[in-house]
Order: C-alpha cells, then sequence, then structure tokens
C-alpha cells in the first residue's frame, strides 16, 4: 500500500520514510513569540497595530506617550512609602519609586499641555485612547 505522504506535494519525509516534522514559520510559532528572544518583535507589533488602526480610521497625526508600569504618581508612591514605613520593610524601593515619580508627573504634565482641552488625560488607558 502506497504512503499518502509520499504522494502529496511538498510533504517531507525524513530519512526512515516517515513524515518528518515541520518546523512552524516564526511568526506562526507561540512558543517562539513569547520568549525573550522575540520581545523586539513585540515591541514591533505594539507600535505597527496601532499604526495600521490609525491608517484604517484615517487618523494623520498622534502623540504617543509611553510609560512604564513600574513608575507610579507621586500620590500613589507617597502612599505606597508610608505604607513601607509601617511595615518596616521595603522601605528604599518605596524611596526609589517616589524620587522616580517626577517622571510621571512630568509625562503627565507634558500630556495636559499638548492635549486639547475635552480630553481627560488621567482617564485614559490604552483601551480608552483607541476607542477615540
Amino acid at each position: 500500500m502506497k504512503d499518502d505522504n509520499r504522494t502529496k506535494p511538498g510533504c517531507r519525509l525524513d530519512k526512515s520514510g516517515t513524515r518528518a516534522h515541520r518546523q512552524p514559520k516564526a511568526y506562526q510559532d507561540t512558543r517562539f513569540l513569547e520568549s525573550r528572544d522575540a520581545r523586539p518583535l513585540r515591541i514591533l507589533a505594539e507600535y505597527l497595530e496601532p499604526l495600521h488602526r490609525f491608517q484604517r480610521h484615517n487618523v494623520q497625526d498622534t502623540i504617543v506617550f509611553m510609560g512604564s508600569a513600574r513608575l507610579r504618581s507621586e500620590e500613589a508612591a507617597r502612599a505606597a512609602l508610608a505604607e513601607a514605613e509601617r511595615a518596616g520593610q521595603g522601605i528604599e524601593a518605596a524611596q526609589m519609586t517616589l524620587a522616580l515619580s517626577i517622571y510621571y508627573e512630568a509625562a503627565r504634565e507634558l500630556a495636559r499641555r499638548v492635549a486639547p482641552d475635552h480630553i481627560r488625560i488621567d482617564a485614559l488607558t490604552p483601551a480608552d485612547a483607541c476607542r477615540r
């Protein structure tokens, strides 16, 4: 009886004549895409996907503020420091968070200066921004 794999175009067989494992294309390999090595691709995708959406909706101009999930507002950083001092642990990390909060606050101030008055900057999440 004839092996169906031998007659299919593009089917690869190993030396023993059995169907060989075919490595998926990199863009279809979820394990690779979620790996550390593919991080630059994920970052690029986070730029290209919204760009595609903006072009589809004829959005001409945008200003994008990139942030960090680790930075906190001054108010939140002060609260975290007070909690760390009460608990007696994590004080140094909380102090650093408070020191870095100036960058968070500077980004919010810049956003307030450049955004139209009808946009509430502190209420925008990435999902909110895409709905506008």
